[in-house]
This record gives C-alpha cells, sequence and structure tokens, in this order.
C-alpha cells in the first residue's frame, strides 16, 4: 500500500498534473478531501508562501503536504510581478487585468524584458522539510498571442522558442515548464531517498 501524501491545492488539475509528470508511488489526496480552505499567502518570498501552505495543511491532517508557489520575475522591474504574480492588478482582478497591468508598466521602458517563471514546491512532514525549484527563462512580448494557456501564459516567450507558451501545445508546455522541472526534482528527490517513503 502507497504512503499517502496531500497536495495541498483545491484544483483537481493540478493535481492530474502532478500525477503525470511525478512517478513516484504515492496515495495522493487533495486538501478538498479534508474540506480544508485555503490558508492566507502573506509570506516575502516563494519559499515562504510553499512552506506555509505546506505547514498548513501538514498541520491539518498530519500527512506529508506538498504545496507550491509560483511567480513571474522581470528583470527590468527589478524582479516584478514575483510573489504578487496571481494578484498583481488587485485581489479581484482577473489574469486579462494582470497581463494588461504589466504591459502598462513595460510600455515606457526598453526592450527587450527578459523574464523568469519560478515555482519552488516544499514538502513537509514530522521532522521534515524539504525545498525545490523549477525556473523557465524567457521574455516578455508586448502583442499577446495563442490560446492554450493562462495567465501570463500569452506574453511570455520561453527562451529557444518563438511561440509564447498560450501558442505551445499543452504537452510541449508540460514538458519543459517551471513546475515540470520543480516535479522532477521532487521526483529525484524521492527516488534519491530524501523524502519521507525512502527514510530509513
Amino acid at each position: 500500500m502507497n504512503i499517502p501524501w496531500l497536495l495541498g491545492s483545491n484544483n483537481p488539475h493540478k493535481l492530474k498534473e502532478l500525477i503525470e509528470i511525478c512517478d513516484i508511488p504515492v496515495d495522493w489526496q487533495l486538501a478538498t478531501d479534508f474540506n480544508l480552505p485555503s490558508p492566507e499567502e502573506n509570506g516575502e518570498s516563494l519559499e515562504a508562501n510553499a512552506l506555509l501552505k505546506a505547514v498548513y495543511y501538514h498541520k491539518a491532517t498530519d500527512l506529508i503536504s506538498v504545496a507550491d508557489d509560483t511567480g513571474l520575475f522581470v528583470d527590468c522591474l527589478n524582479g516584478a510581478p514575483g510573489i504578487h504574480s496571481a494578484r498583481y492588478a488587485g485581489e479581484t482582478n482577473s489574469y486579462d487585468a494582470n497581463r494588461k497591468k504589466l504591459l502598462q508598466e513595460l510600455s515606457t521602458l526598453q526592450k527587450p524584458y527578459p523574464a523568469r517563471f519560478e515555482t519552488v514546491l516544499a514538502v513537509v512532514w514530522n521532522g521534515g522539510k524539504w525545498l525545490g525549484r523549477g525556473v523557465l527563462l524567457g521574455e516578455i512580448i508586448t502583442i499577446e498571442r495563442g490560446n492554450n494557456g493562462f495567465g501570463y501564459d500569452p506574453i511570455f516567450v520561453p527562451t529557444g522558442y518563438t511561440e509564447t507558451l498560450a501558442e505551445l501545445s499543452p504537452a510541449v508546455k508540460n514538458g519543459m515548464s517551471h513546475r515540470f522541472r520543480a516535479y522532477k526534482q521532487l521526483e529525484a528527490a524521492y527516488r534519491q531517498g530524501y523524502l519521507p517513503a525512502n527514510l530509513k
């Protein structure tokens, strides 16, 4: 019987993506299985927010808990929107509003606009924690292109590509994304014995 782990999210699509990418023998459960609300993300870094969530879900369920936080960091904006990426245009604003605000911020600055996506994963269990990170380099463009993605995908072109993330197929995007790279670090850490199921 596989050891149960909790993904600290209420998003079943995120769980599906994790299972498809991260090949480890774990009995995954979702926060919605426990009717747990999401905690307030008030950390000052991706690491702090990921750990905050993983600790919260671990304390609530006593299960090994995994949580992540993701941000878009634009060099010429001193790293903005960064940890505020999801709420850049305000707590109730949409993806469209976030992109519009970002492009307004860039409109008076000289191209190109190098940027990176980062995802930090945190795993918390009794007596231990682990952090992993996935990074995707690229640049921001000023005209939205593509319909496959969400968030900032229509204005982000990964290094080595001419298409935006929203123009790439889901299979291509998911095979090289920041989240994919973070999940692969989690898989490697599990297989190398750094995570609870393999610890002696």
